[in-house]
């Protein structure tokens, strides 16, 4: 990942000197600085608007402001952005470097809940971006339709909708629920992607629920039926190959970090030769 950041950051246009600043701000006065939006969804923030060009824009959350400077920098002459920020100890943070951006005109600060402000402004926005409580986010999406404060063209974003696993952990609940009710012993984790889910689904369903990973499964009764073949590998060959119907670099960037290791050796199969 950290790789991964540094070639976003090399491909992107440097941090403006107020934006660097605000960071720094931020971080040097506010608890929790991480909930900052920073320089790469700072800069996707902008992109996305310069591509979508609304002309009215709701921000749940404003923090320090940064991400509304941000957006801001990406709109065209006219256009307005909402932002709420329920914490008012925030404001005069955000407040100054408004001003100070020369985009203050095109910004409108709220402070307060924004299930309460947004429903007021008499506002149908192009654009939302939900970053507020995580709590409630479902209540955002809903008082949006509720109080027909989007069209049919806009568009949602919602940052950090998996709030660091504990949505994850409140949405497996609510999916696992019935069978927790029916009290079954067996769960069989039939999507790959489960496995990856294992420590919230054990929680949940309790240490007495067997749970089956169906890779592992699988493995062993390919294992089983190559070692009834005479055709298992002794594992004296050197390197491994890997077939896969899907893409090839999507697999090896996912193994190498389930497997720990550098995958290589990976070969595109077209499964519809063999219909």
């Amino acid at each position: 990942m950290e790789k991964l950041d540094q070639y976003i950051e090399a491909m992107s246009s440097p941090q403006t000197e107020l934006l660097h600043e605000l960071e720094r701000e931020t971080y040097l006065r506010v608890i929790n600085p991480r909930m900052i939006s920073g320089h790469i969804q700072g800069k996707l923030l902008e992109m996305l608007v310069r591509m979508l060009r609304p002309r009215r824009i709701l921000e749940i959350g404003t923090f320090t402001g940064y991400s509304a400077i941000s957006m801001a920098m990406g709109l065209e002459e006219g256009a307005i952005i909402d932002t709420c920020e329920v914490d008012d100890e925030l404001e005069m943070i955000a407040a100054d470097f408004f001003e100070r951006s020369g985009l203050g005109d095109k910004i409108r600060q709220h402070i307060g809940s924004a299930l309460e402000i947004a429903p007021k402004l008499g506002e149908k926005y192009d654009l939302v971006f939900i970053d507020g409580d995580k709590r409630e986010y479902t209540a955002y999406y809903e008082m949006l339709f509720e109080h027909n404060l989007v069209h049919s063209n806009s568009f949602i974003l919602a940052d950090n909708i998996l709030w660091y696993g504990k949505v994850v952990e409140e949405v497996a609940r609510r999916y696992l629920a019935p069978m927790v009710d029916a009290g079954v012993d067996t769960l069989i984790l039939g999507c790959t992607h489960y496995p990856i889910l294992n420590s919230a689904i054990r929680k949940i369903m309790g240490e007495n629920v067997t749970l089956i990973n169906m890779g592992n499964s699988t493995a062993i009764a390919v294992k089983d039926e190559l070692t009834k073949l005479d055709m298992l590998s002794d594992n004296t060959a050197k390197g491994r190959e890997f077939y896969v119907s899907d893409l090839t670099a999507g697999f090896s960037k996912v193994s190498e970090i389930l497997l720990g290791e550098k995958i290589s050796n990976v070969n595109l199969v077209d499964i519809n030769k063999y219909d």
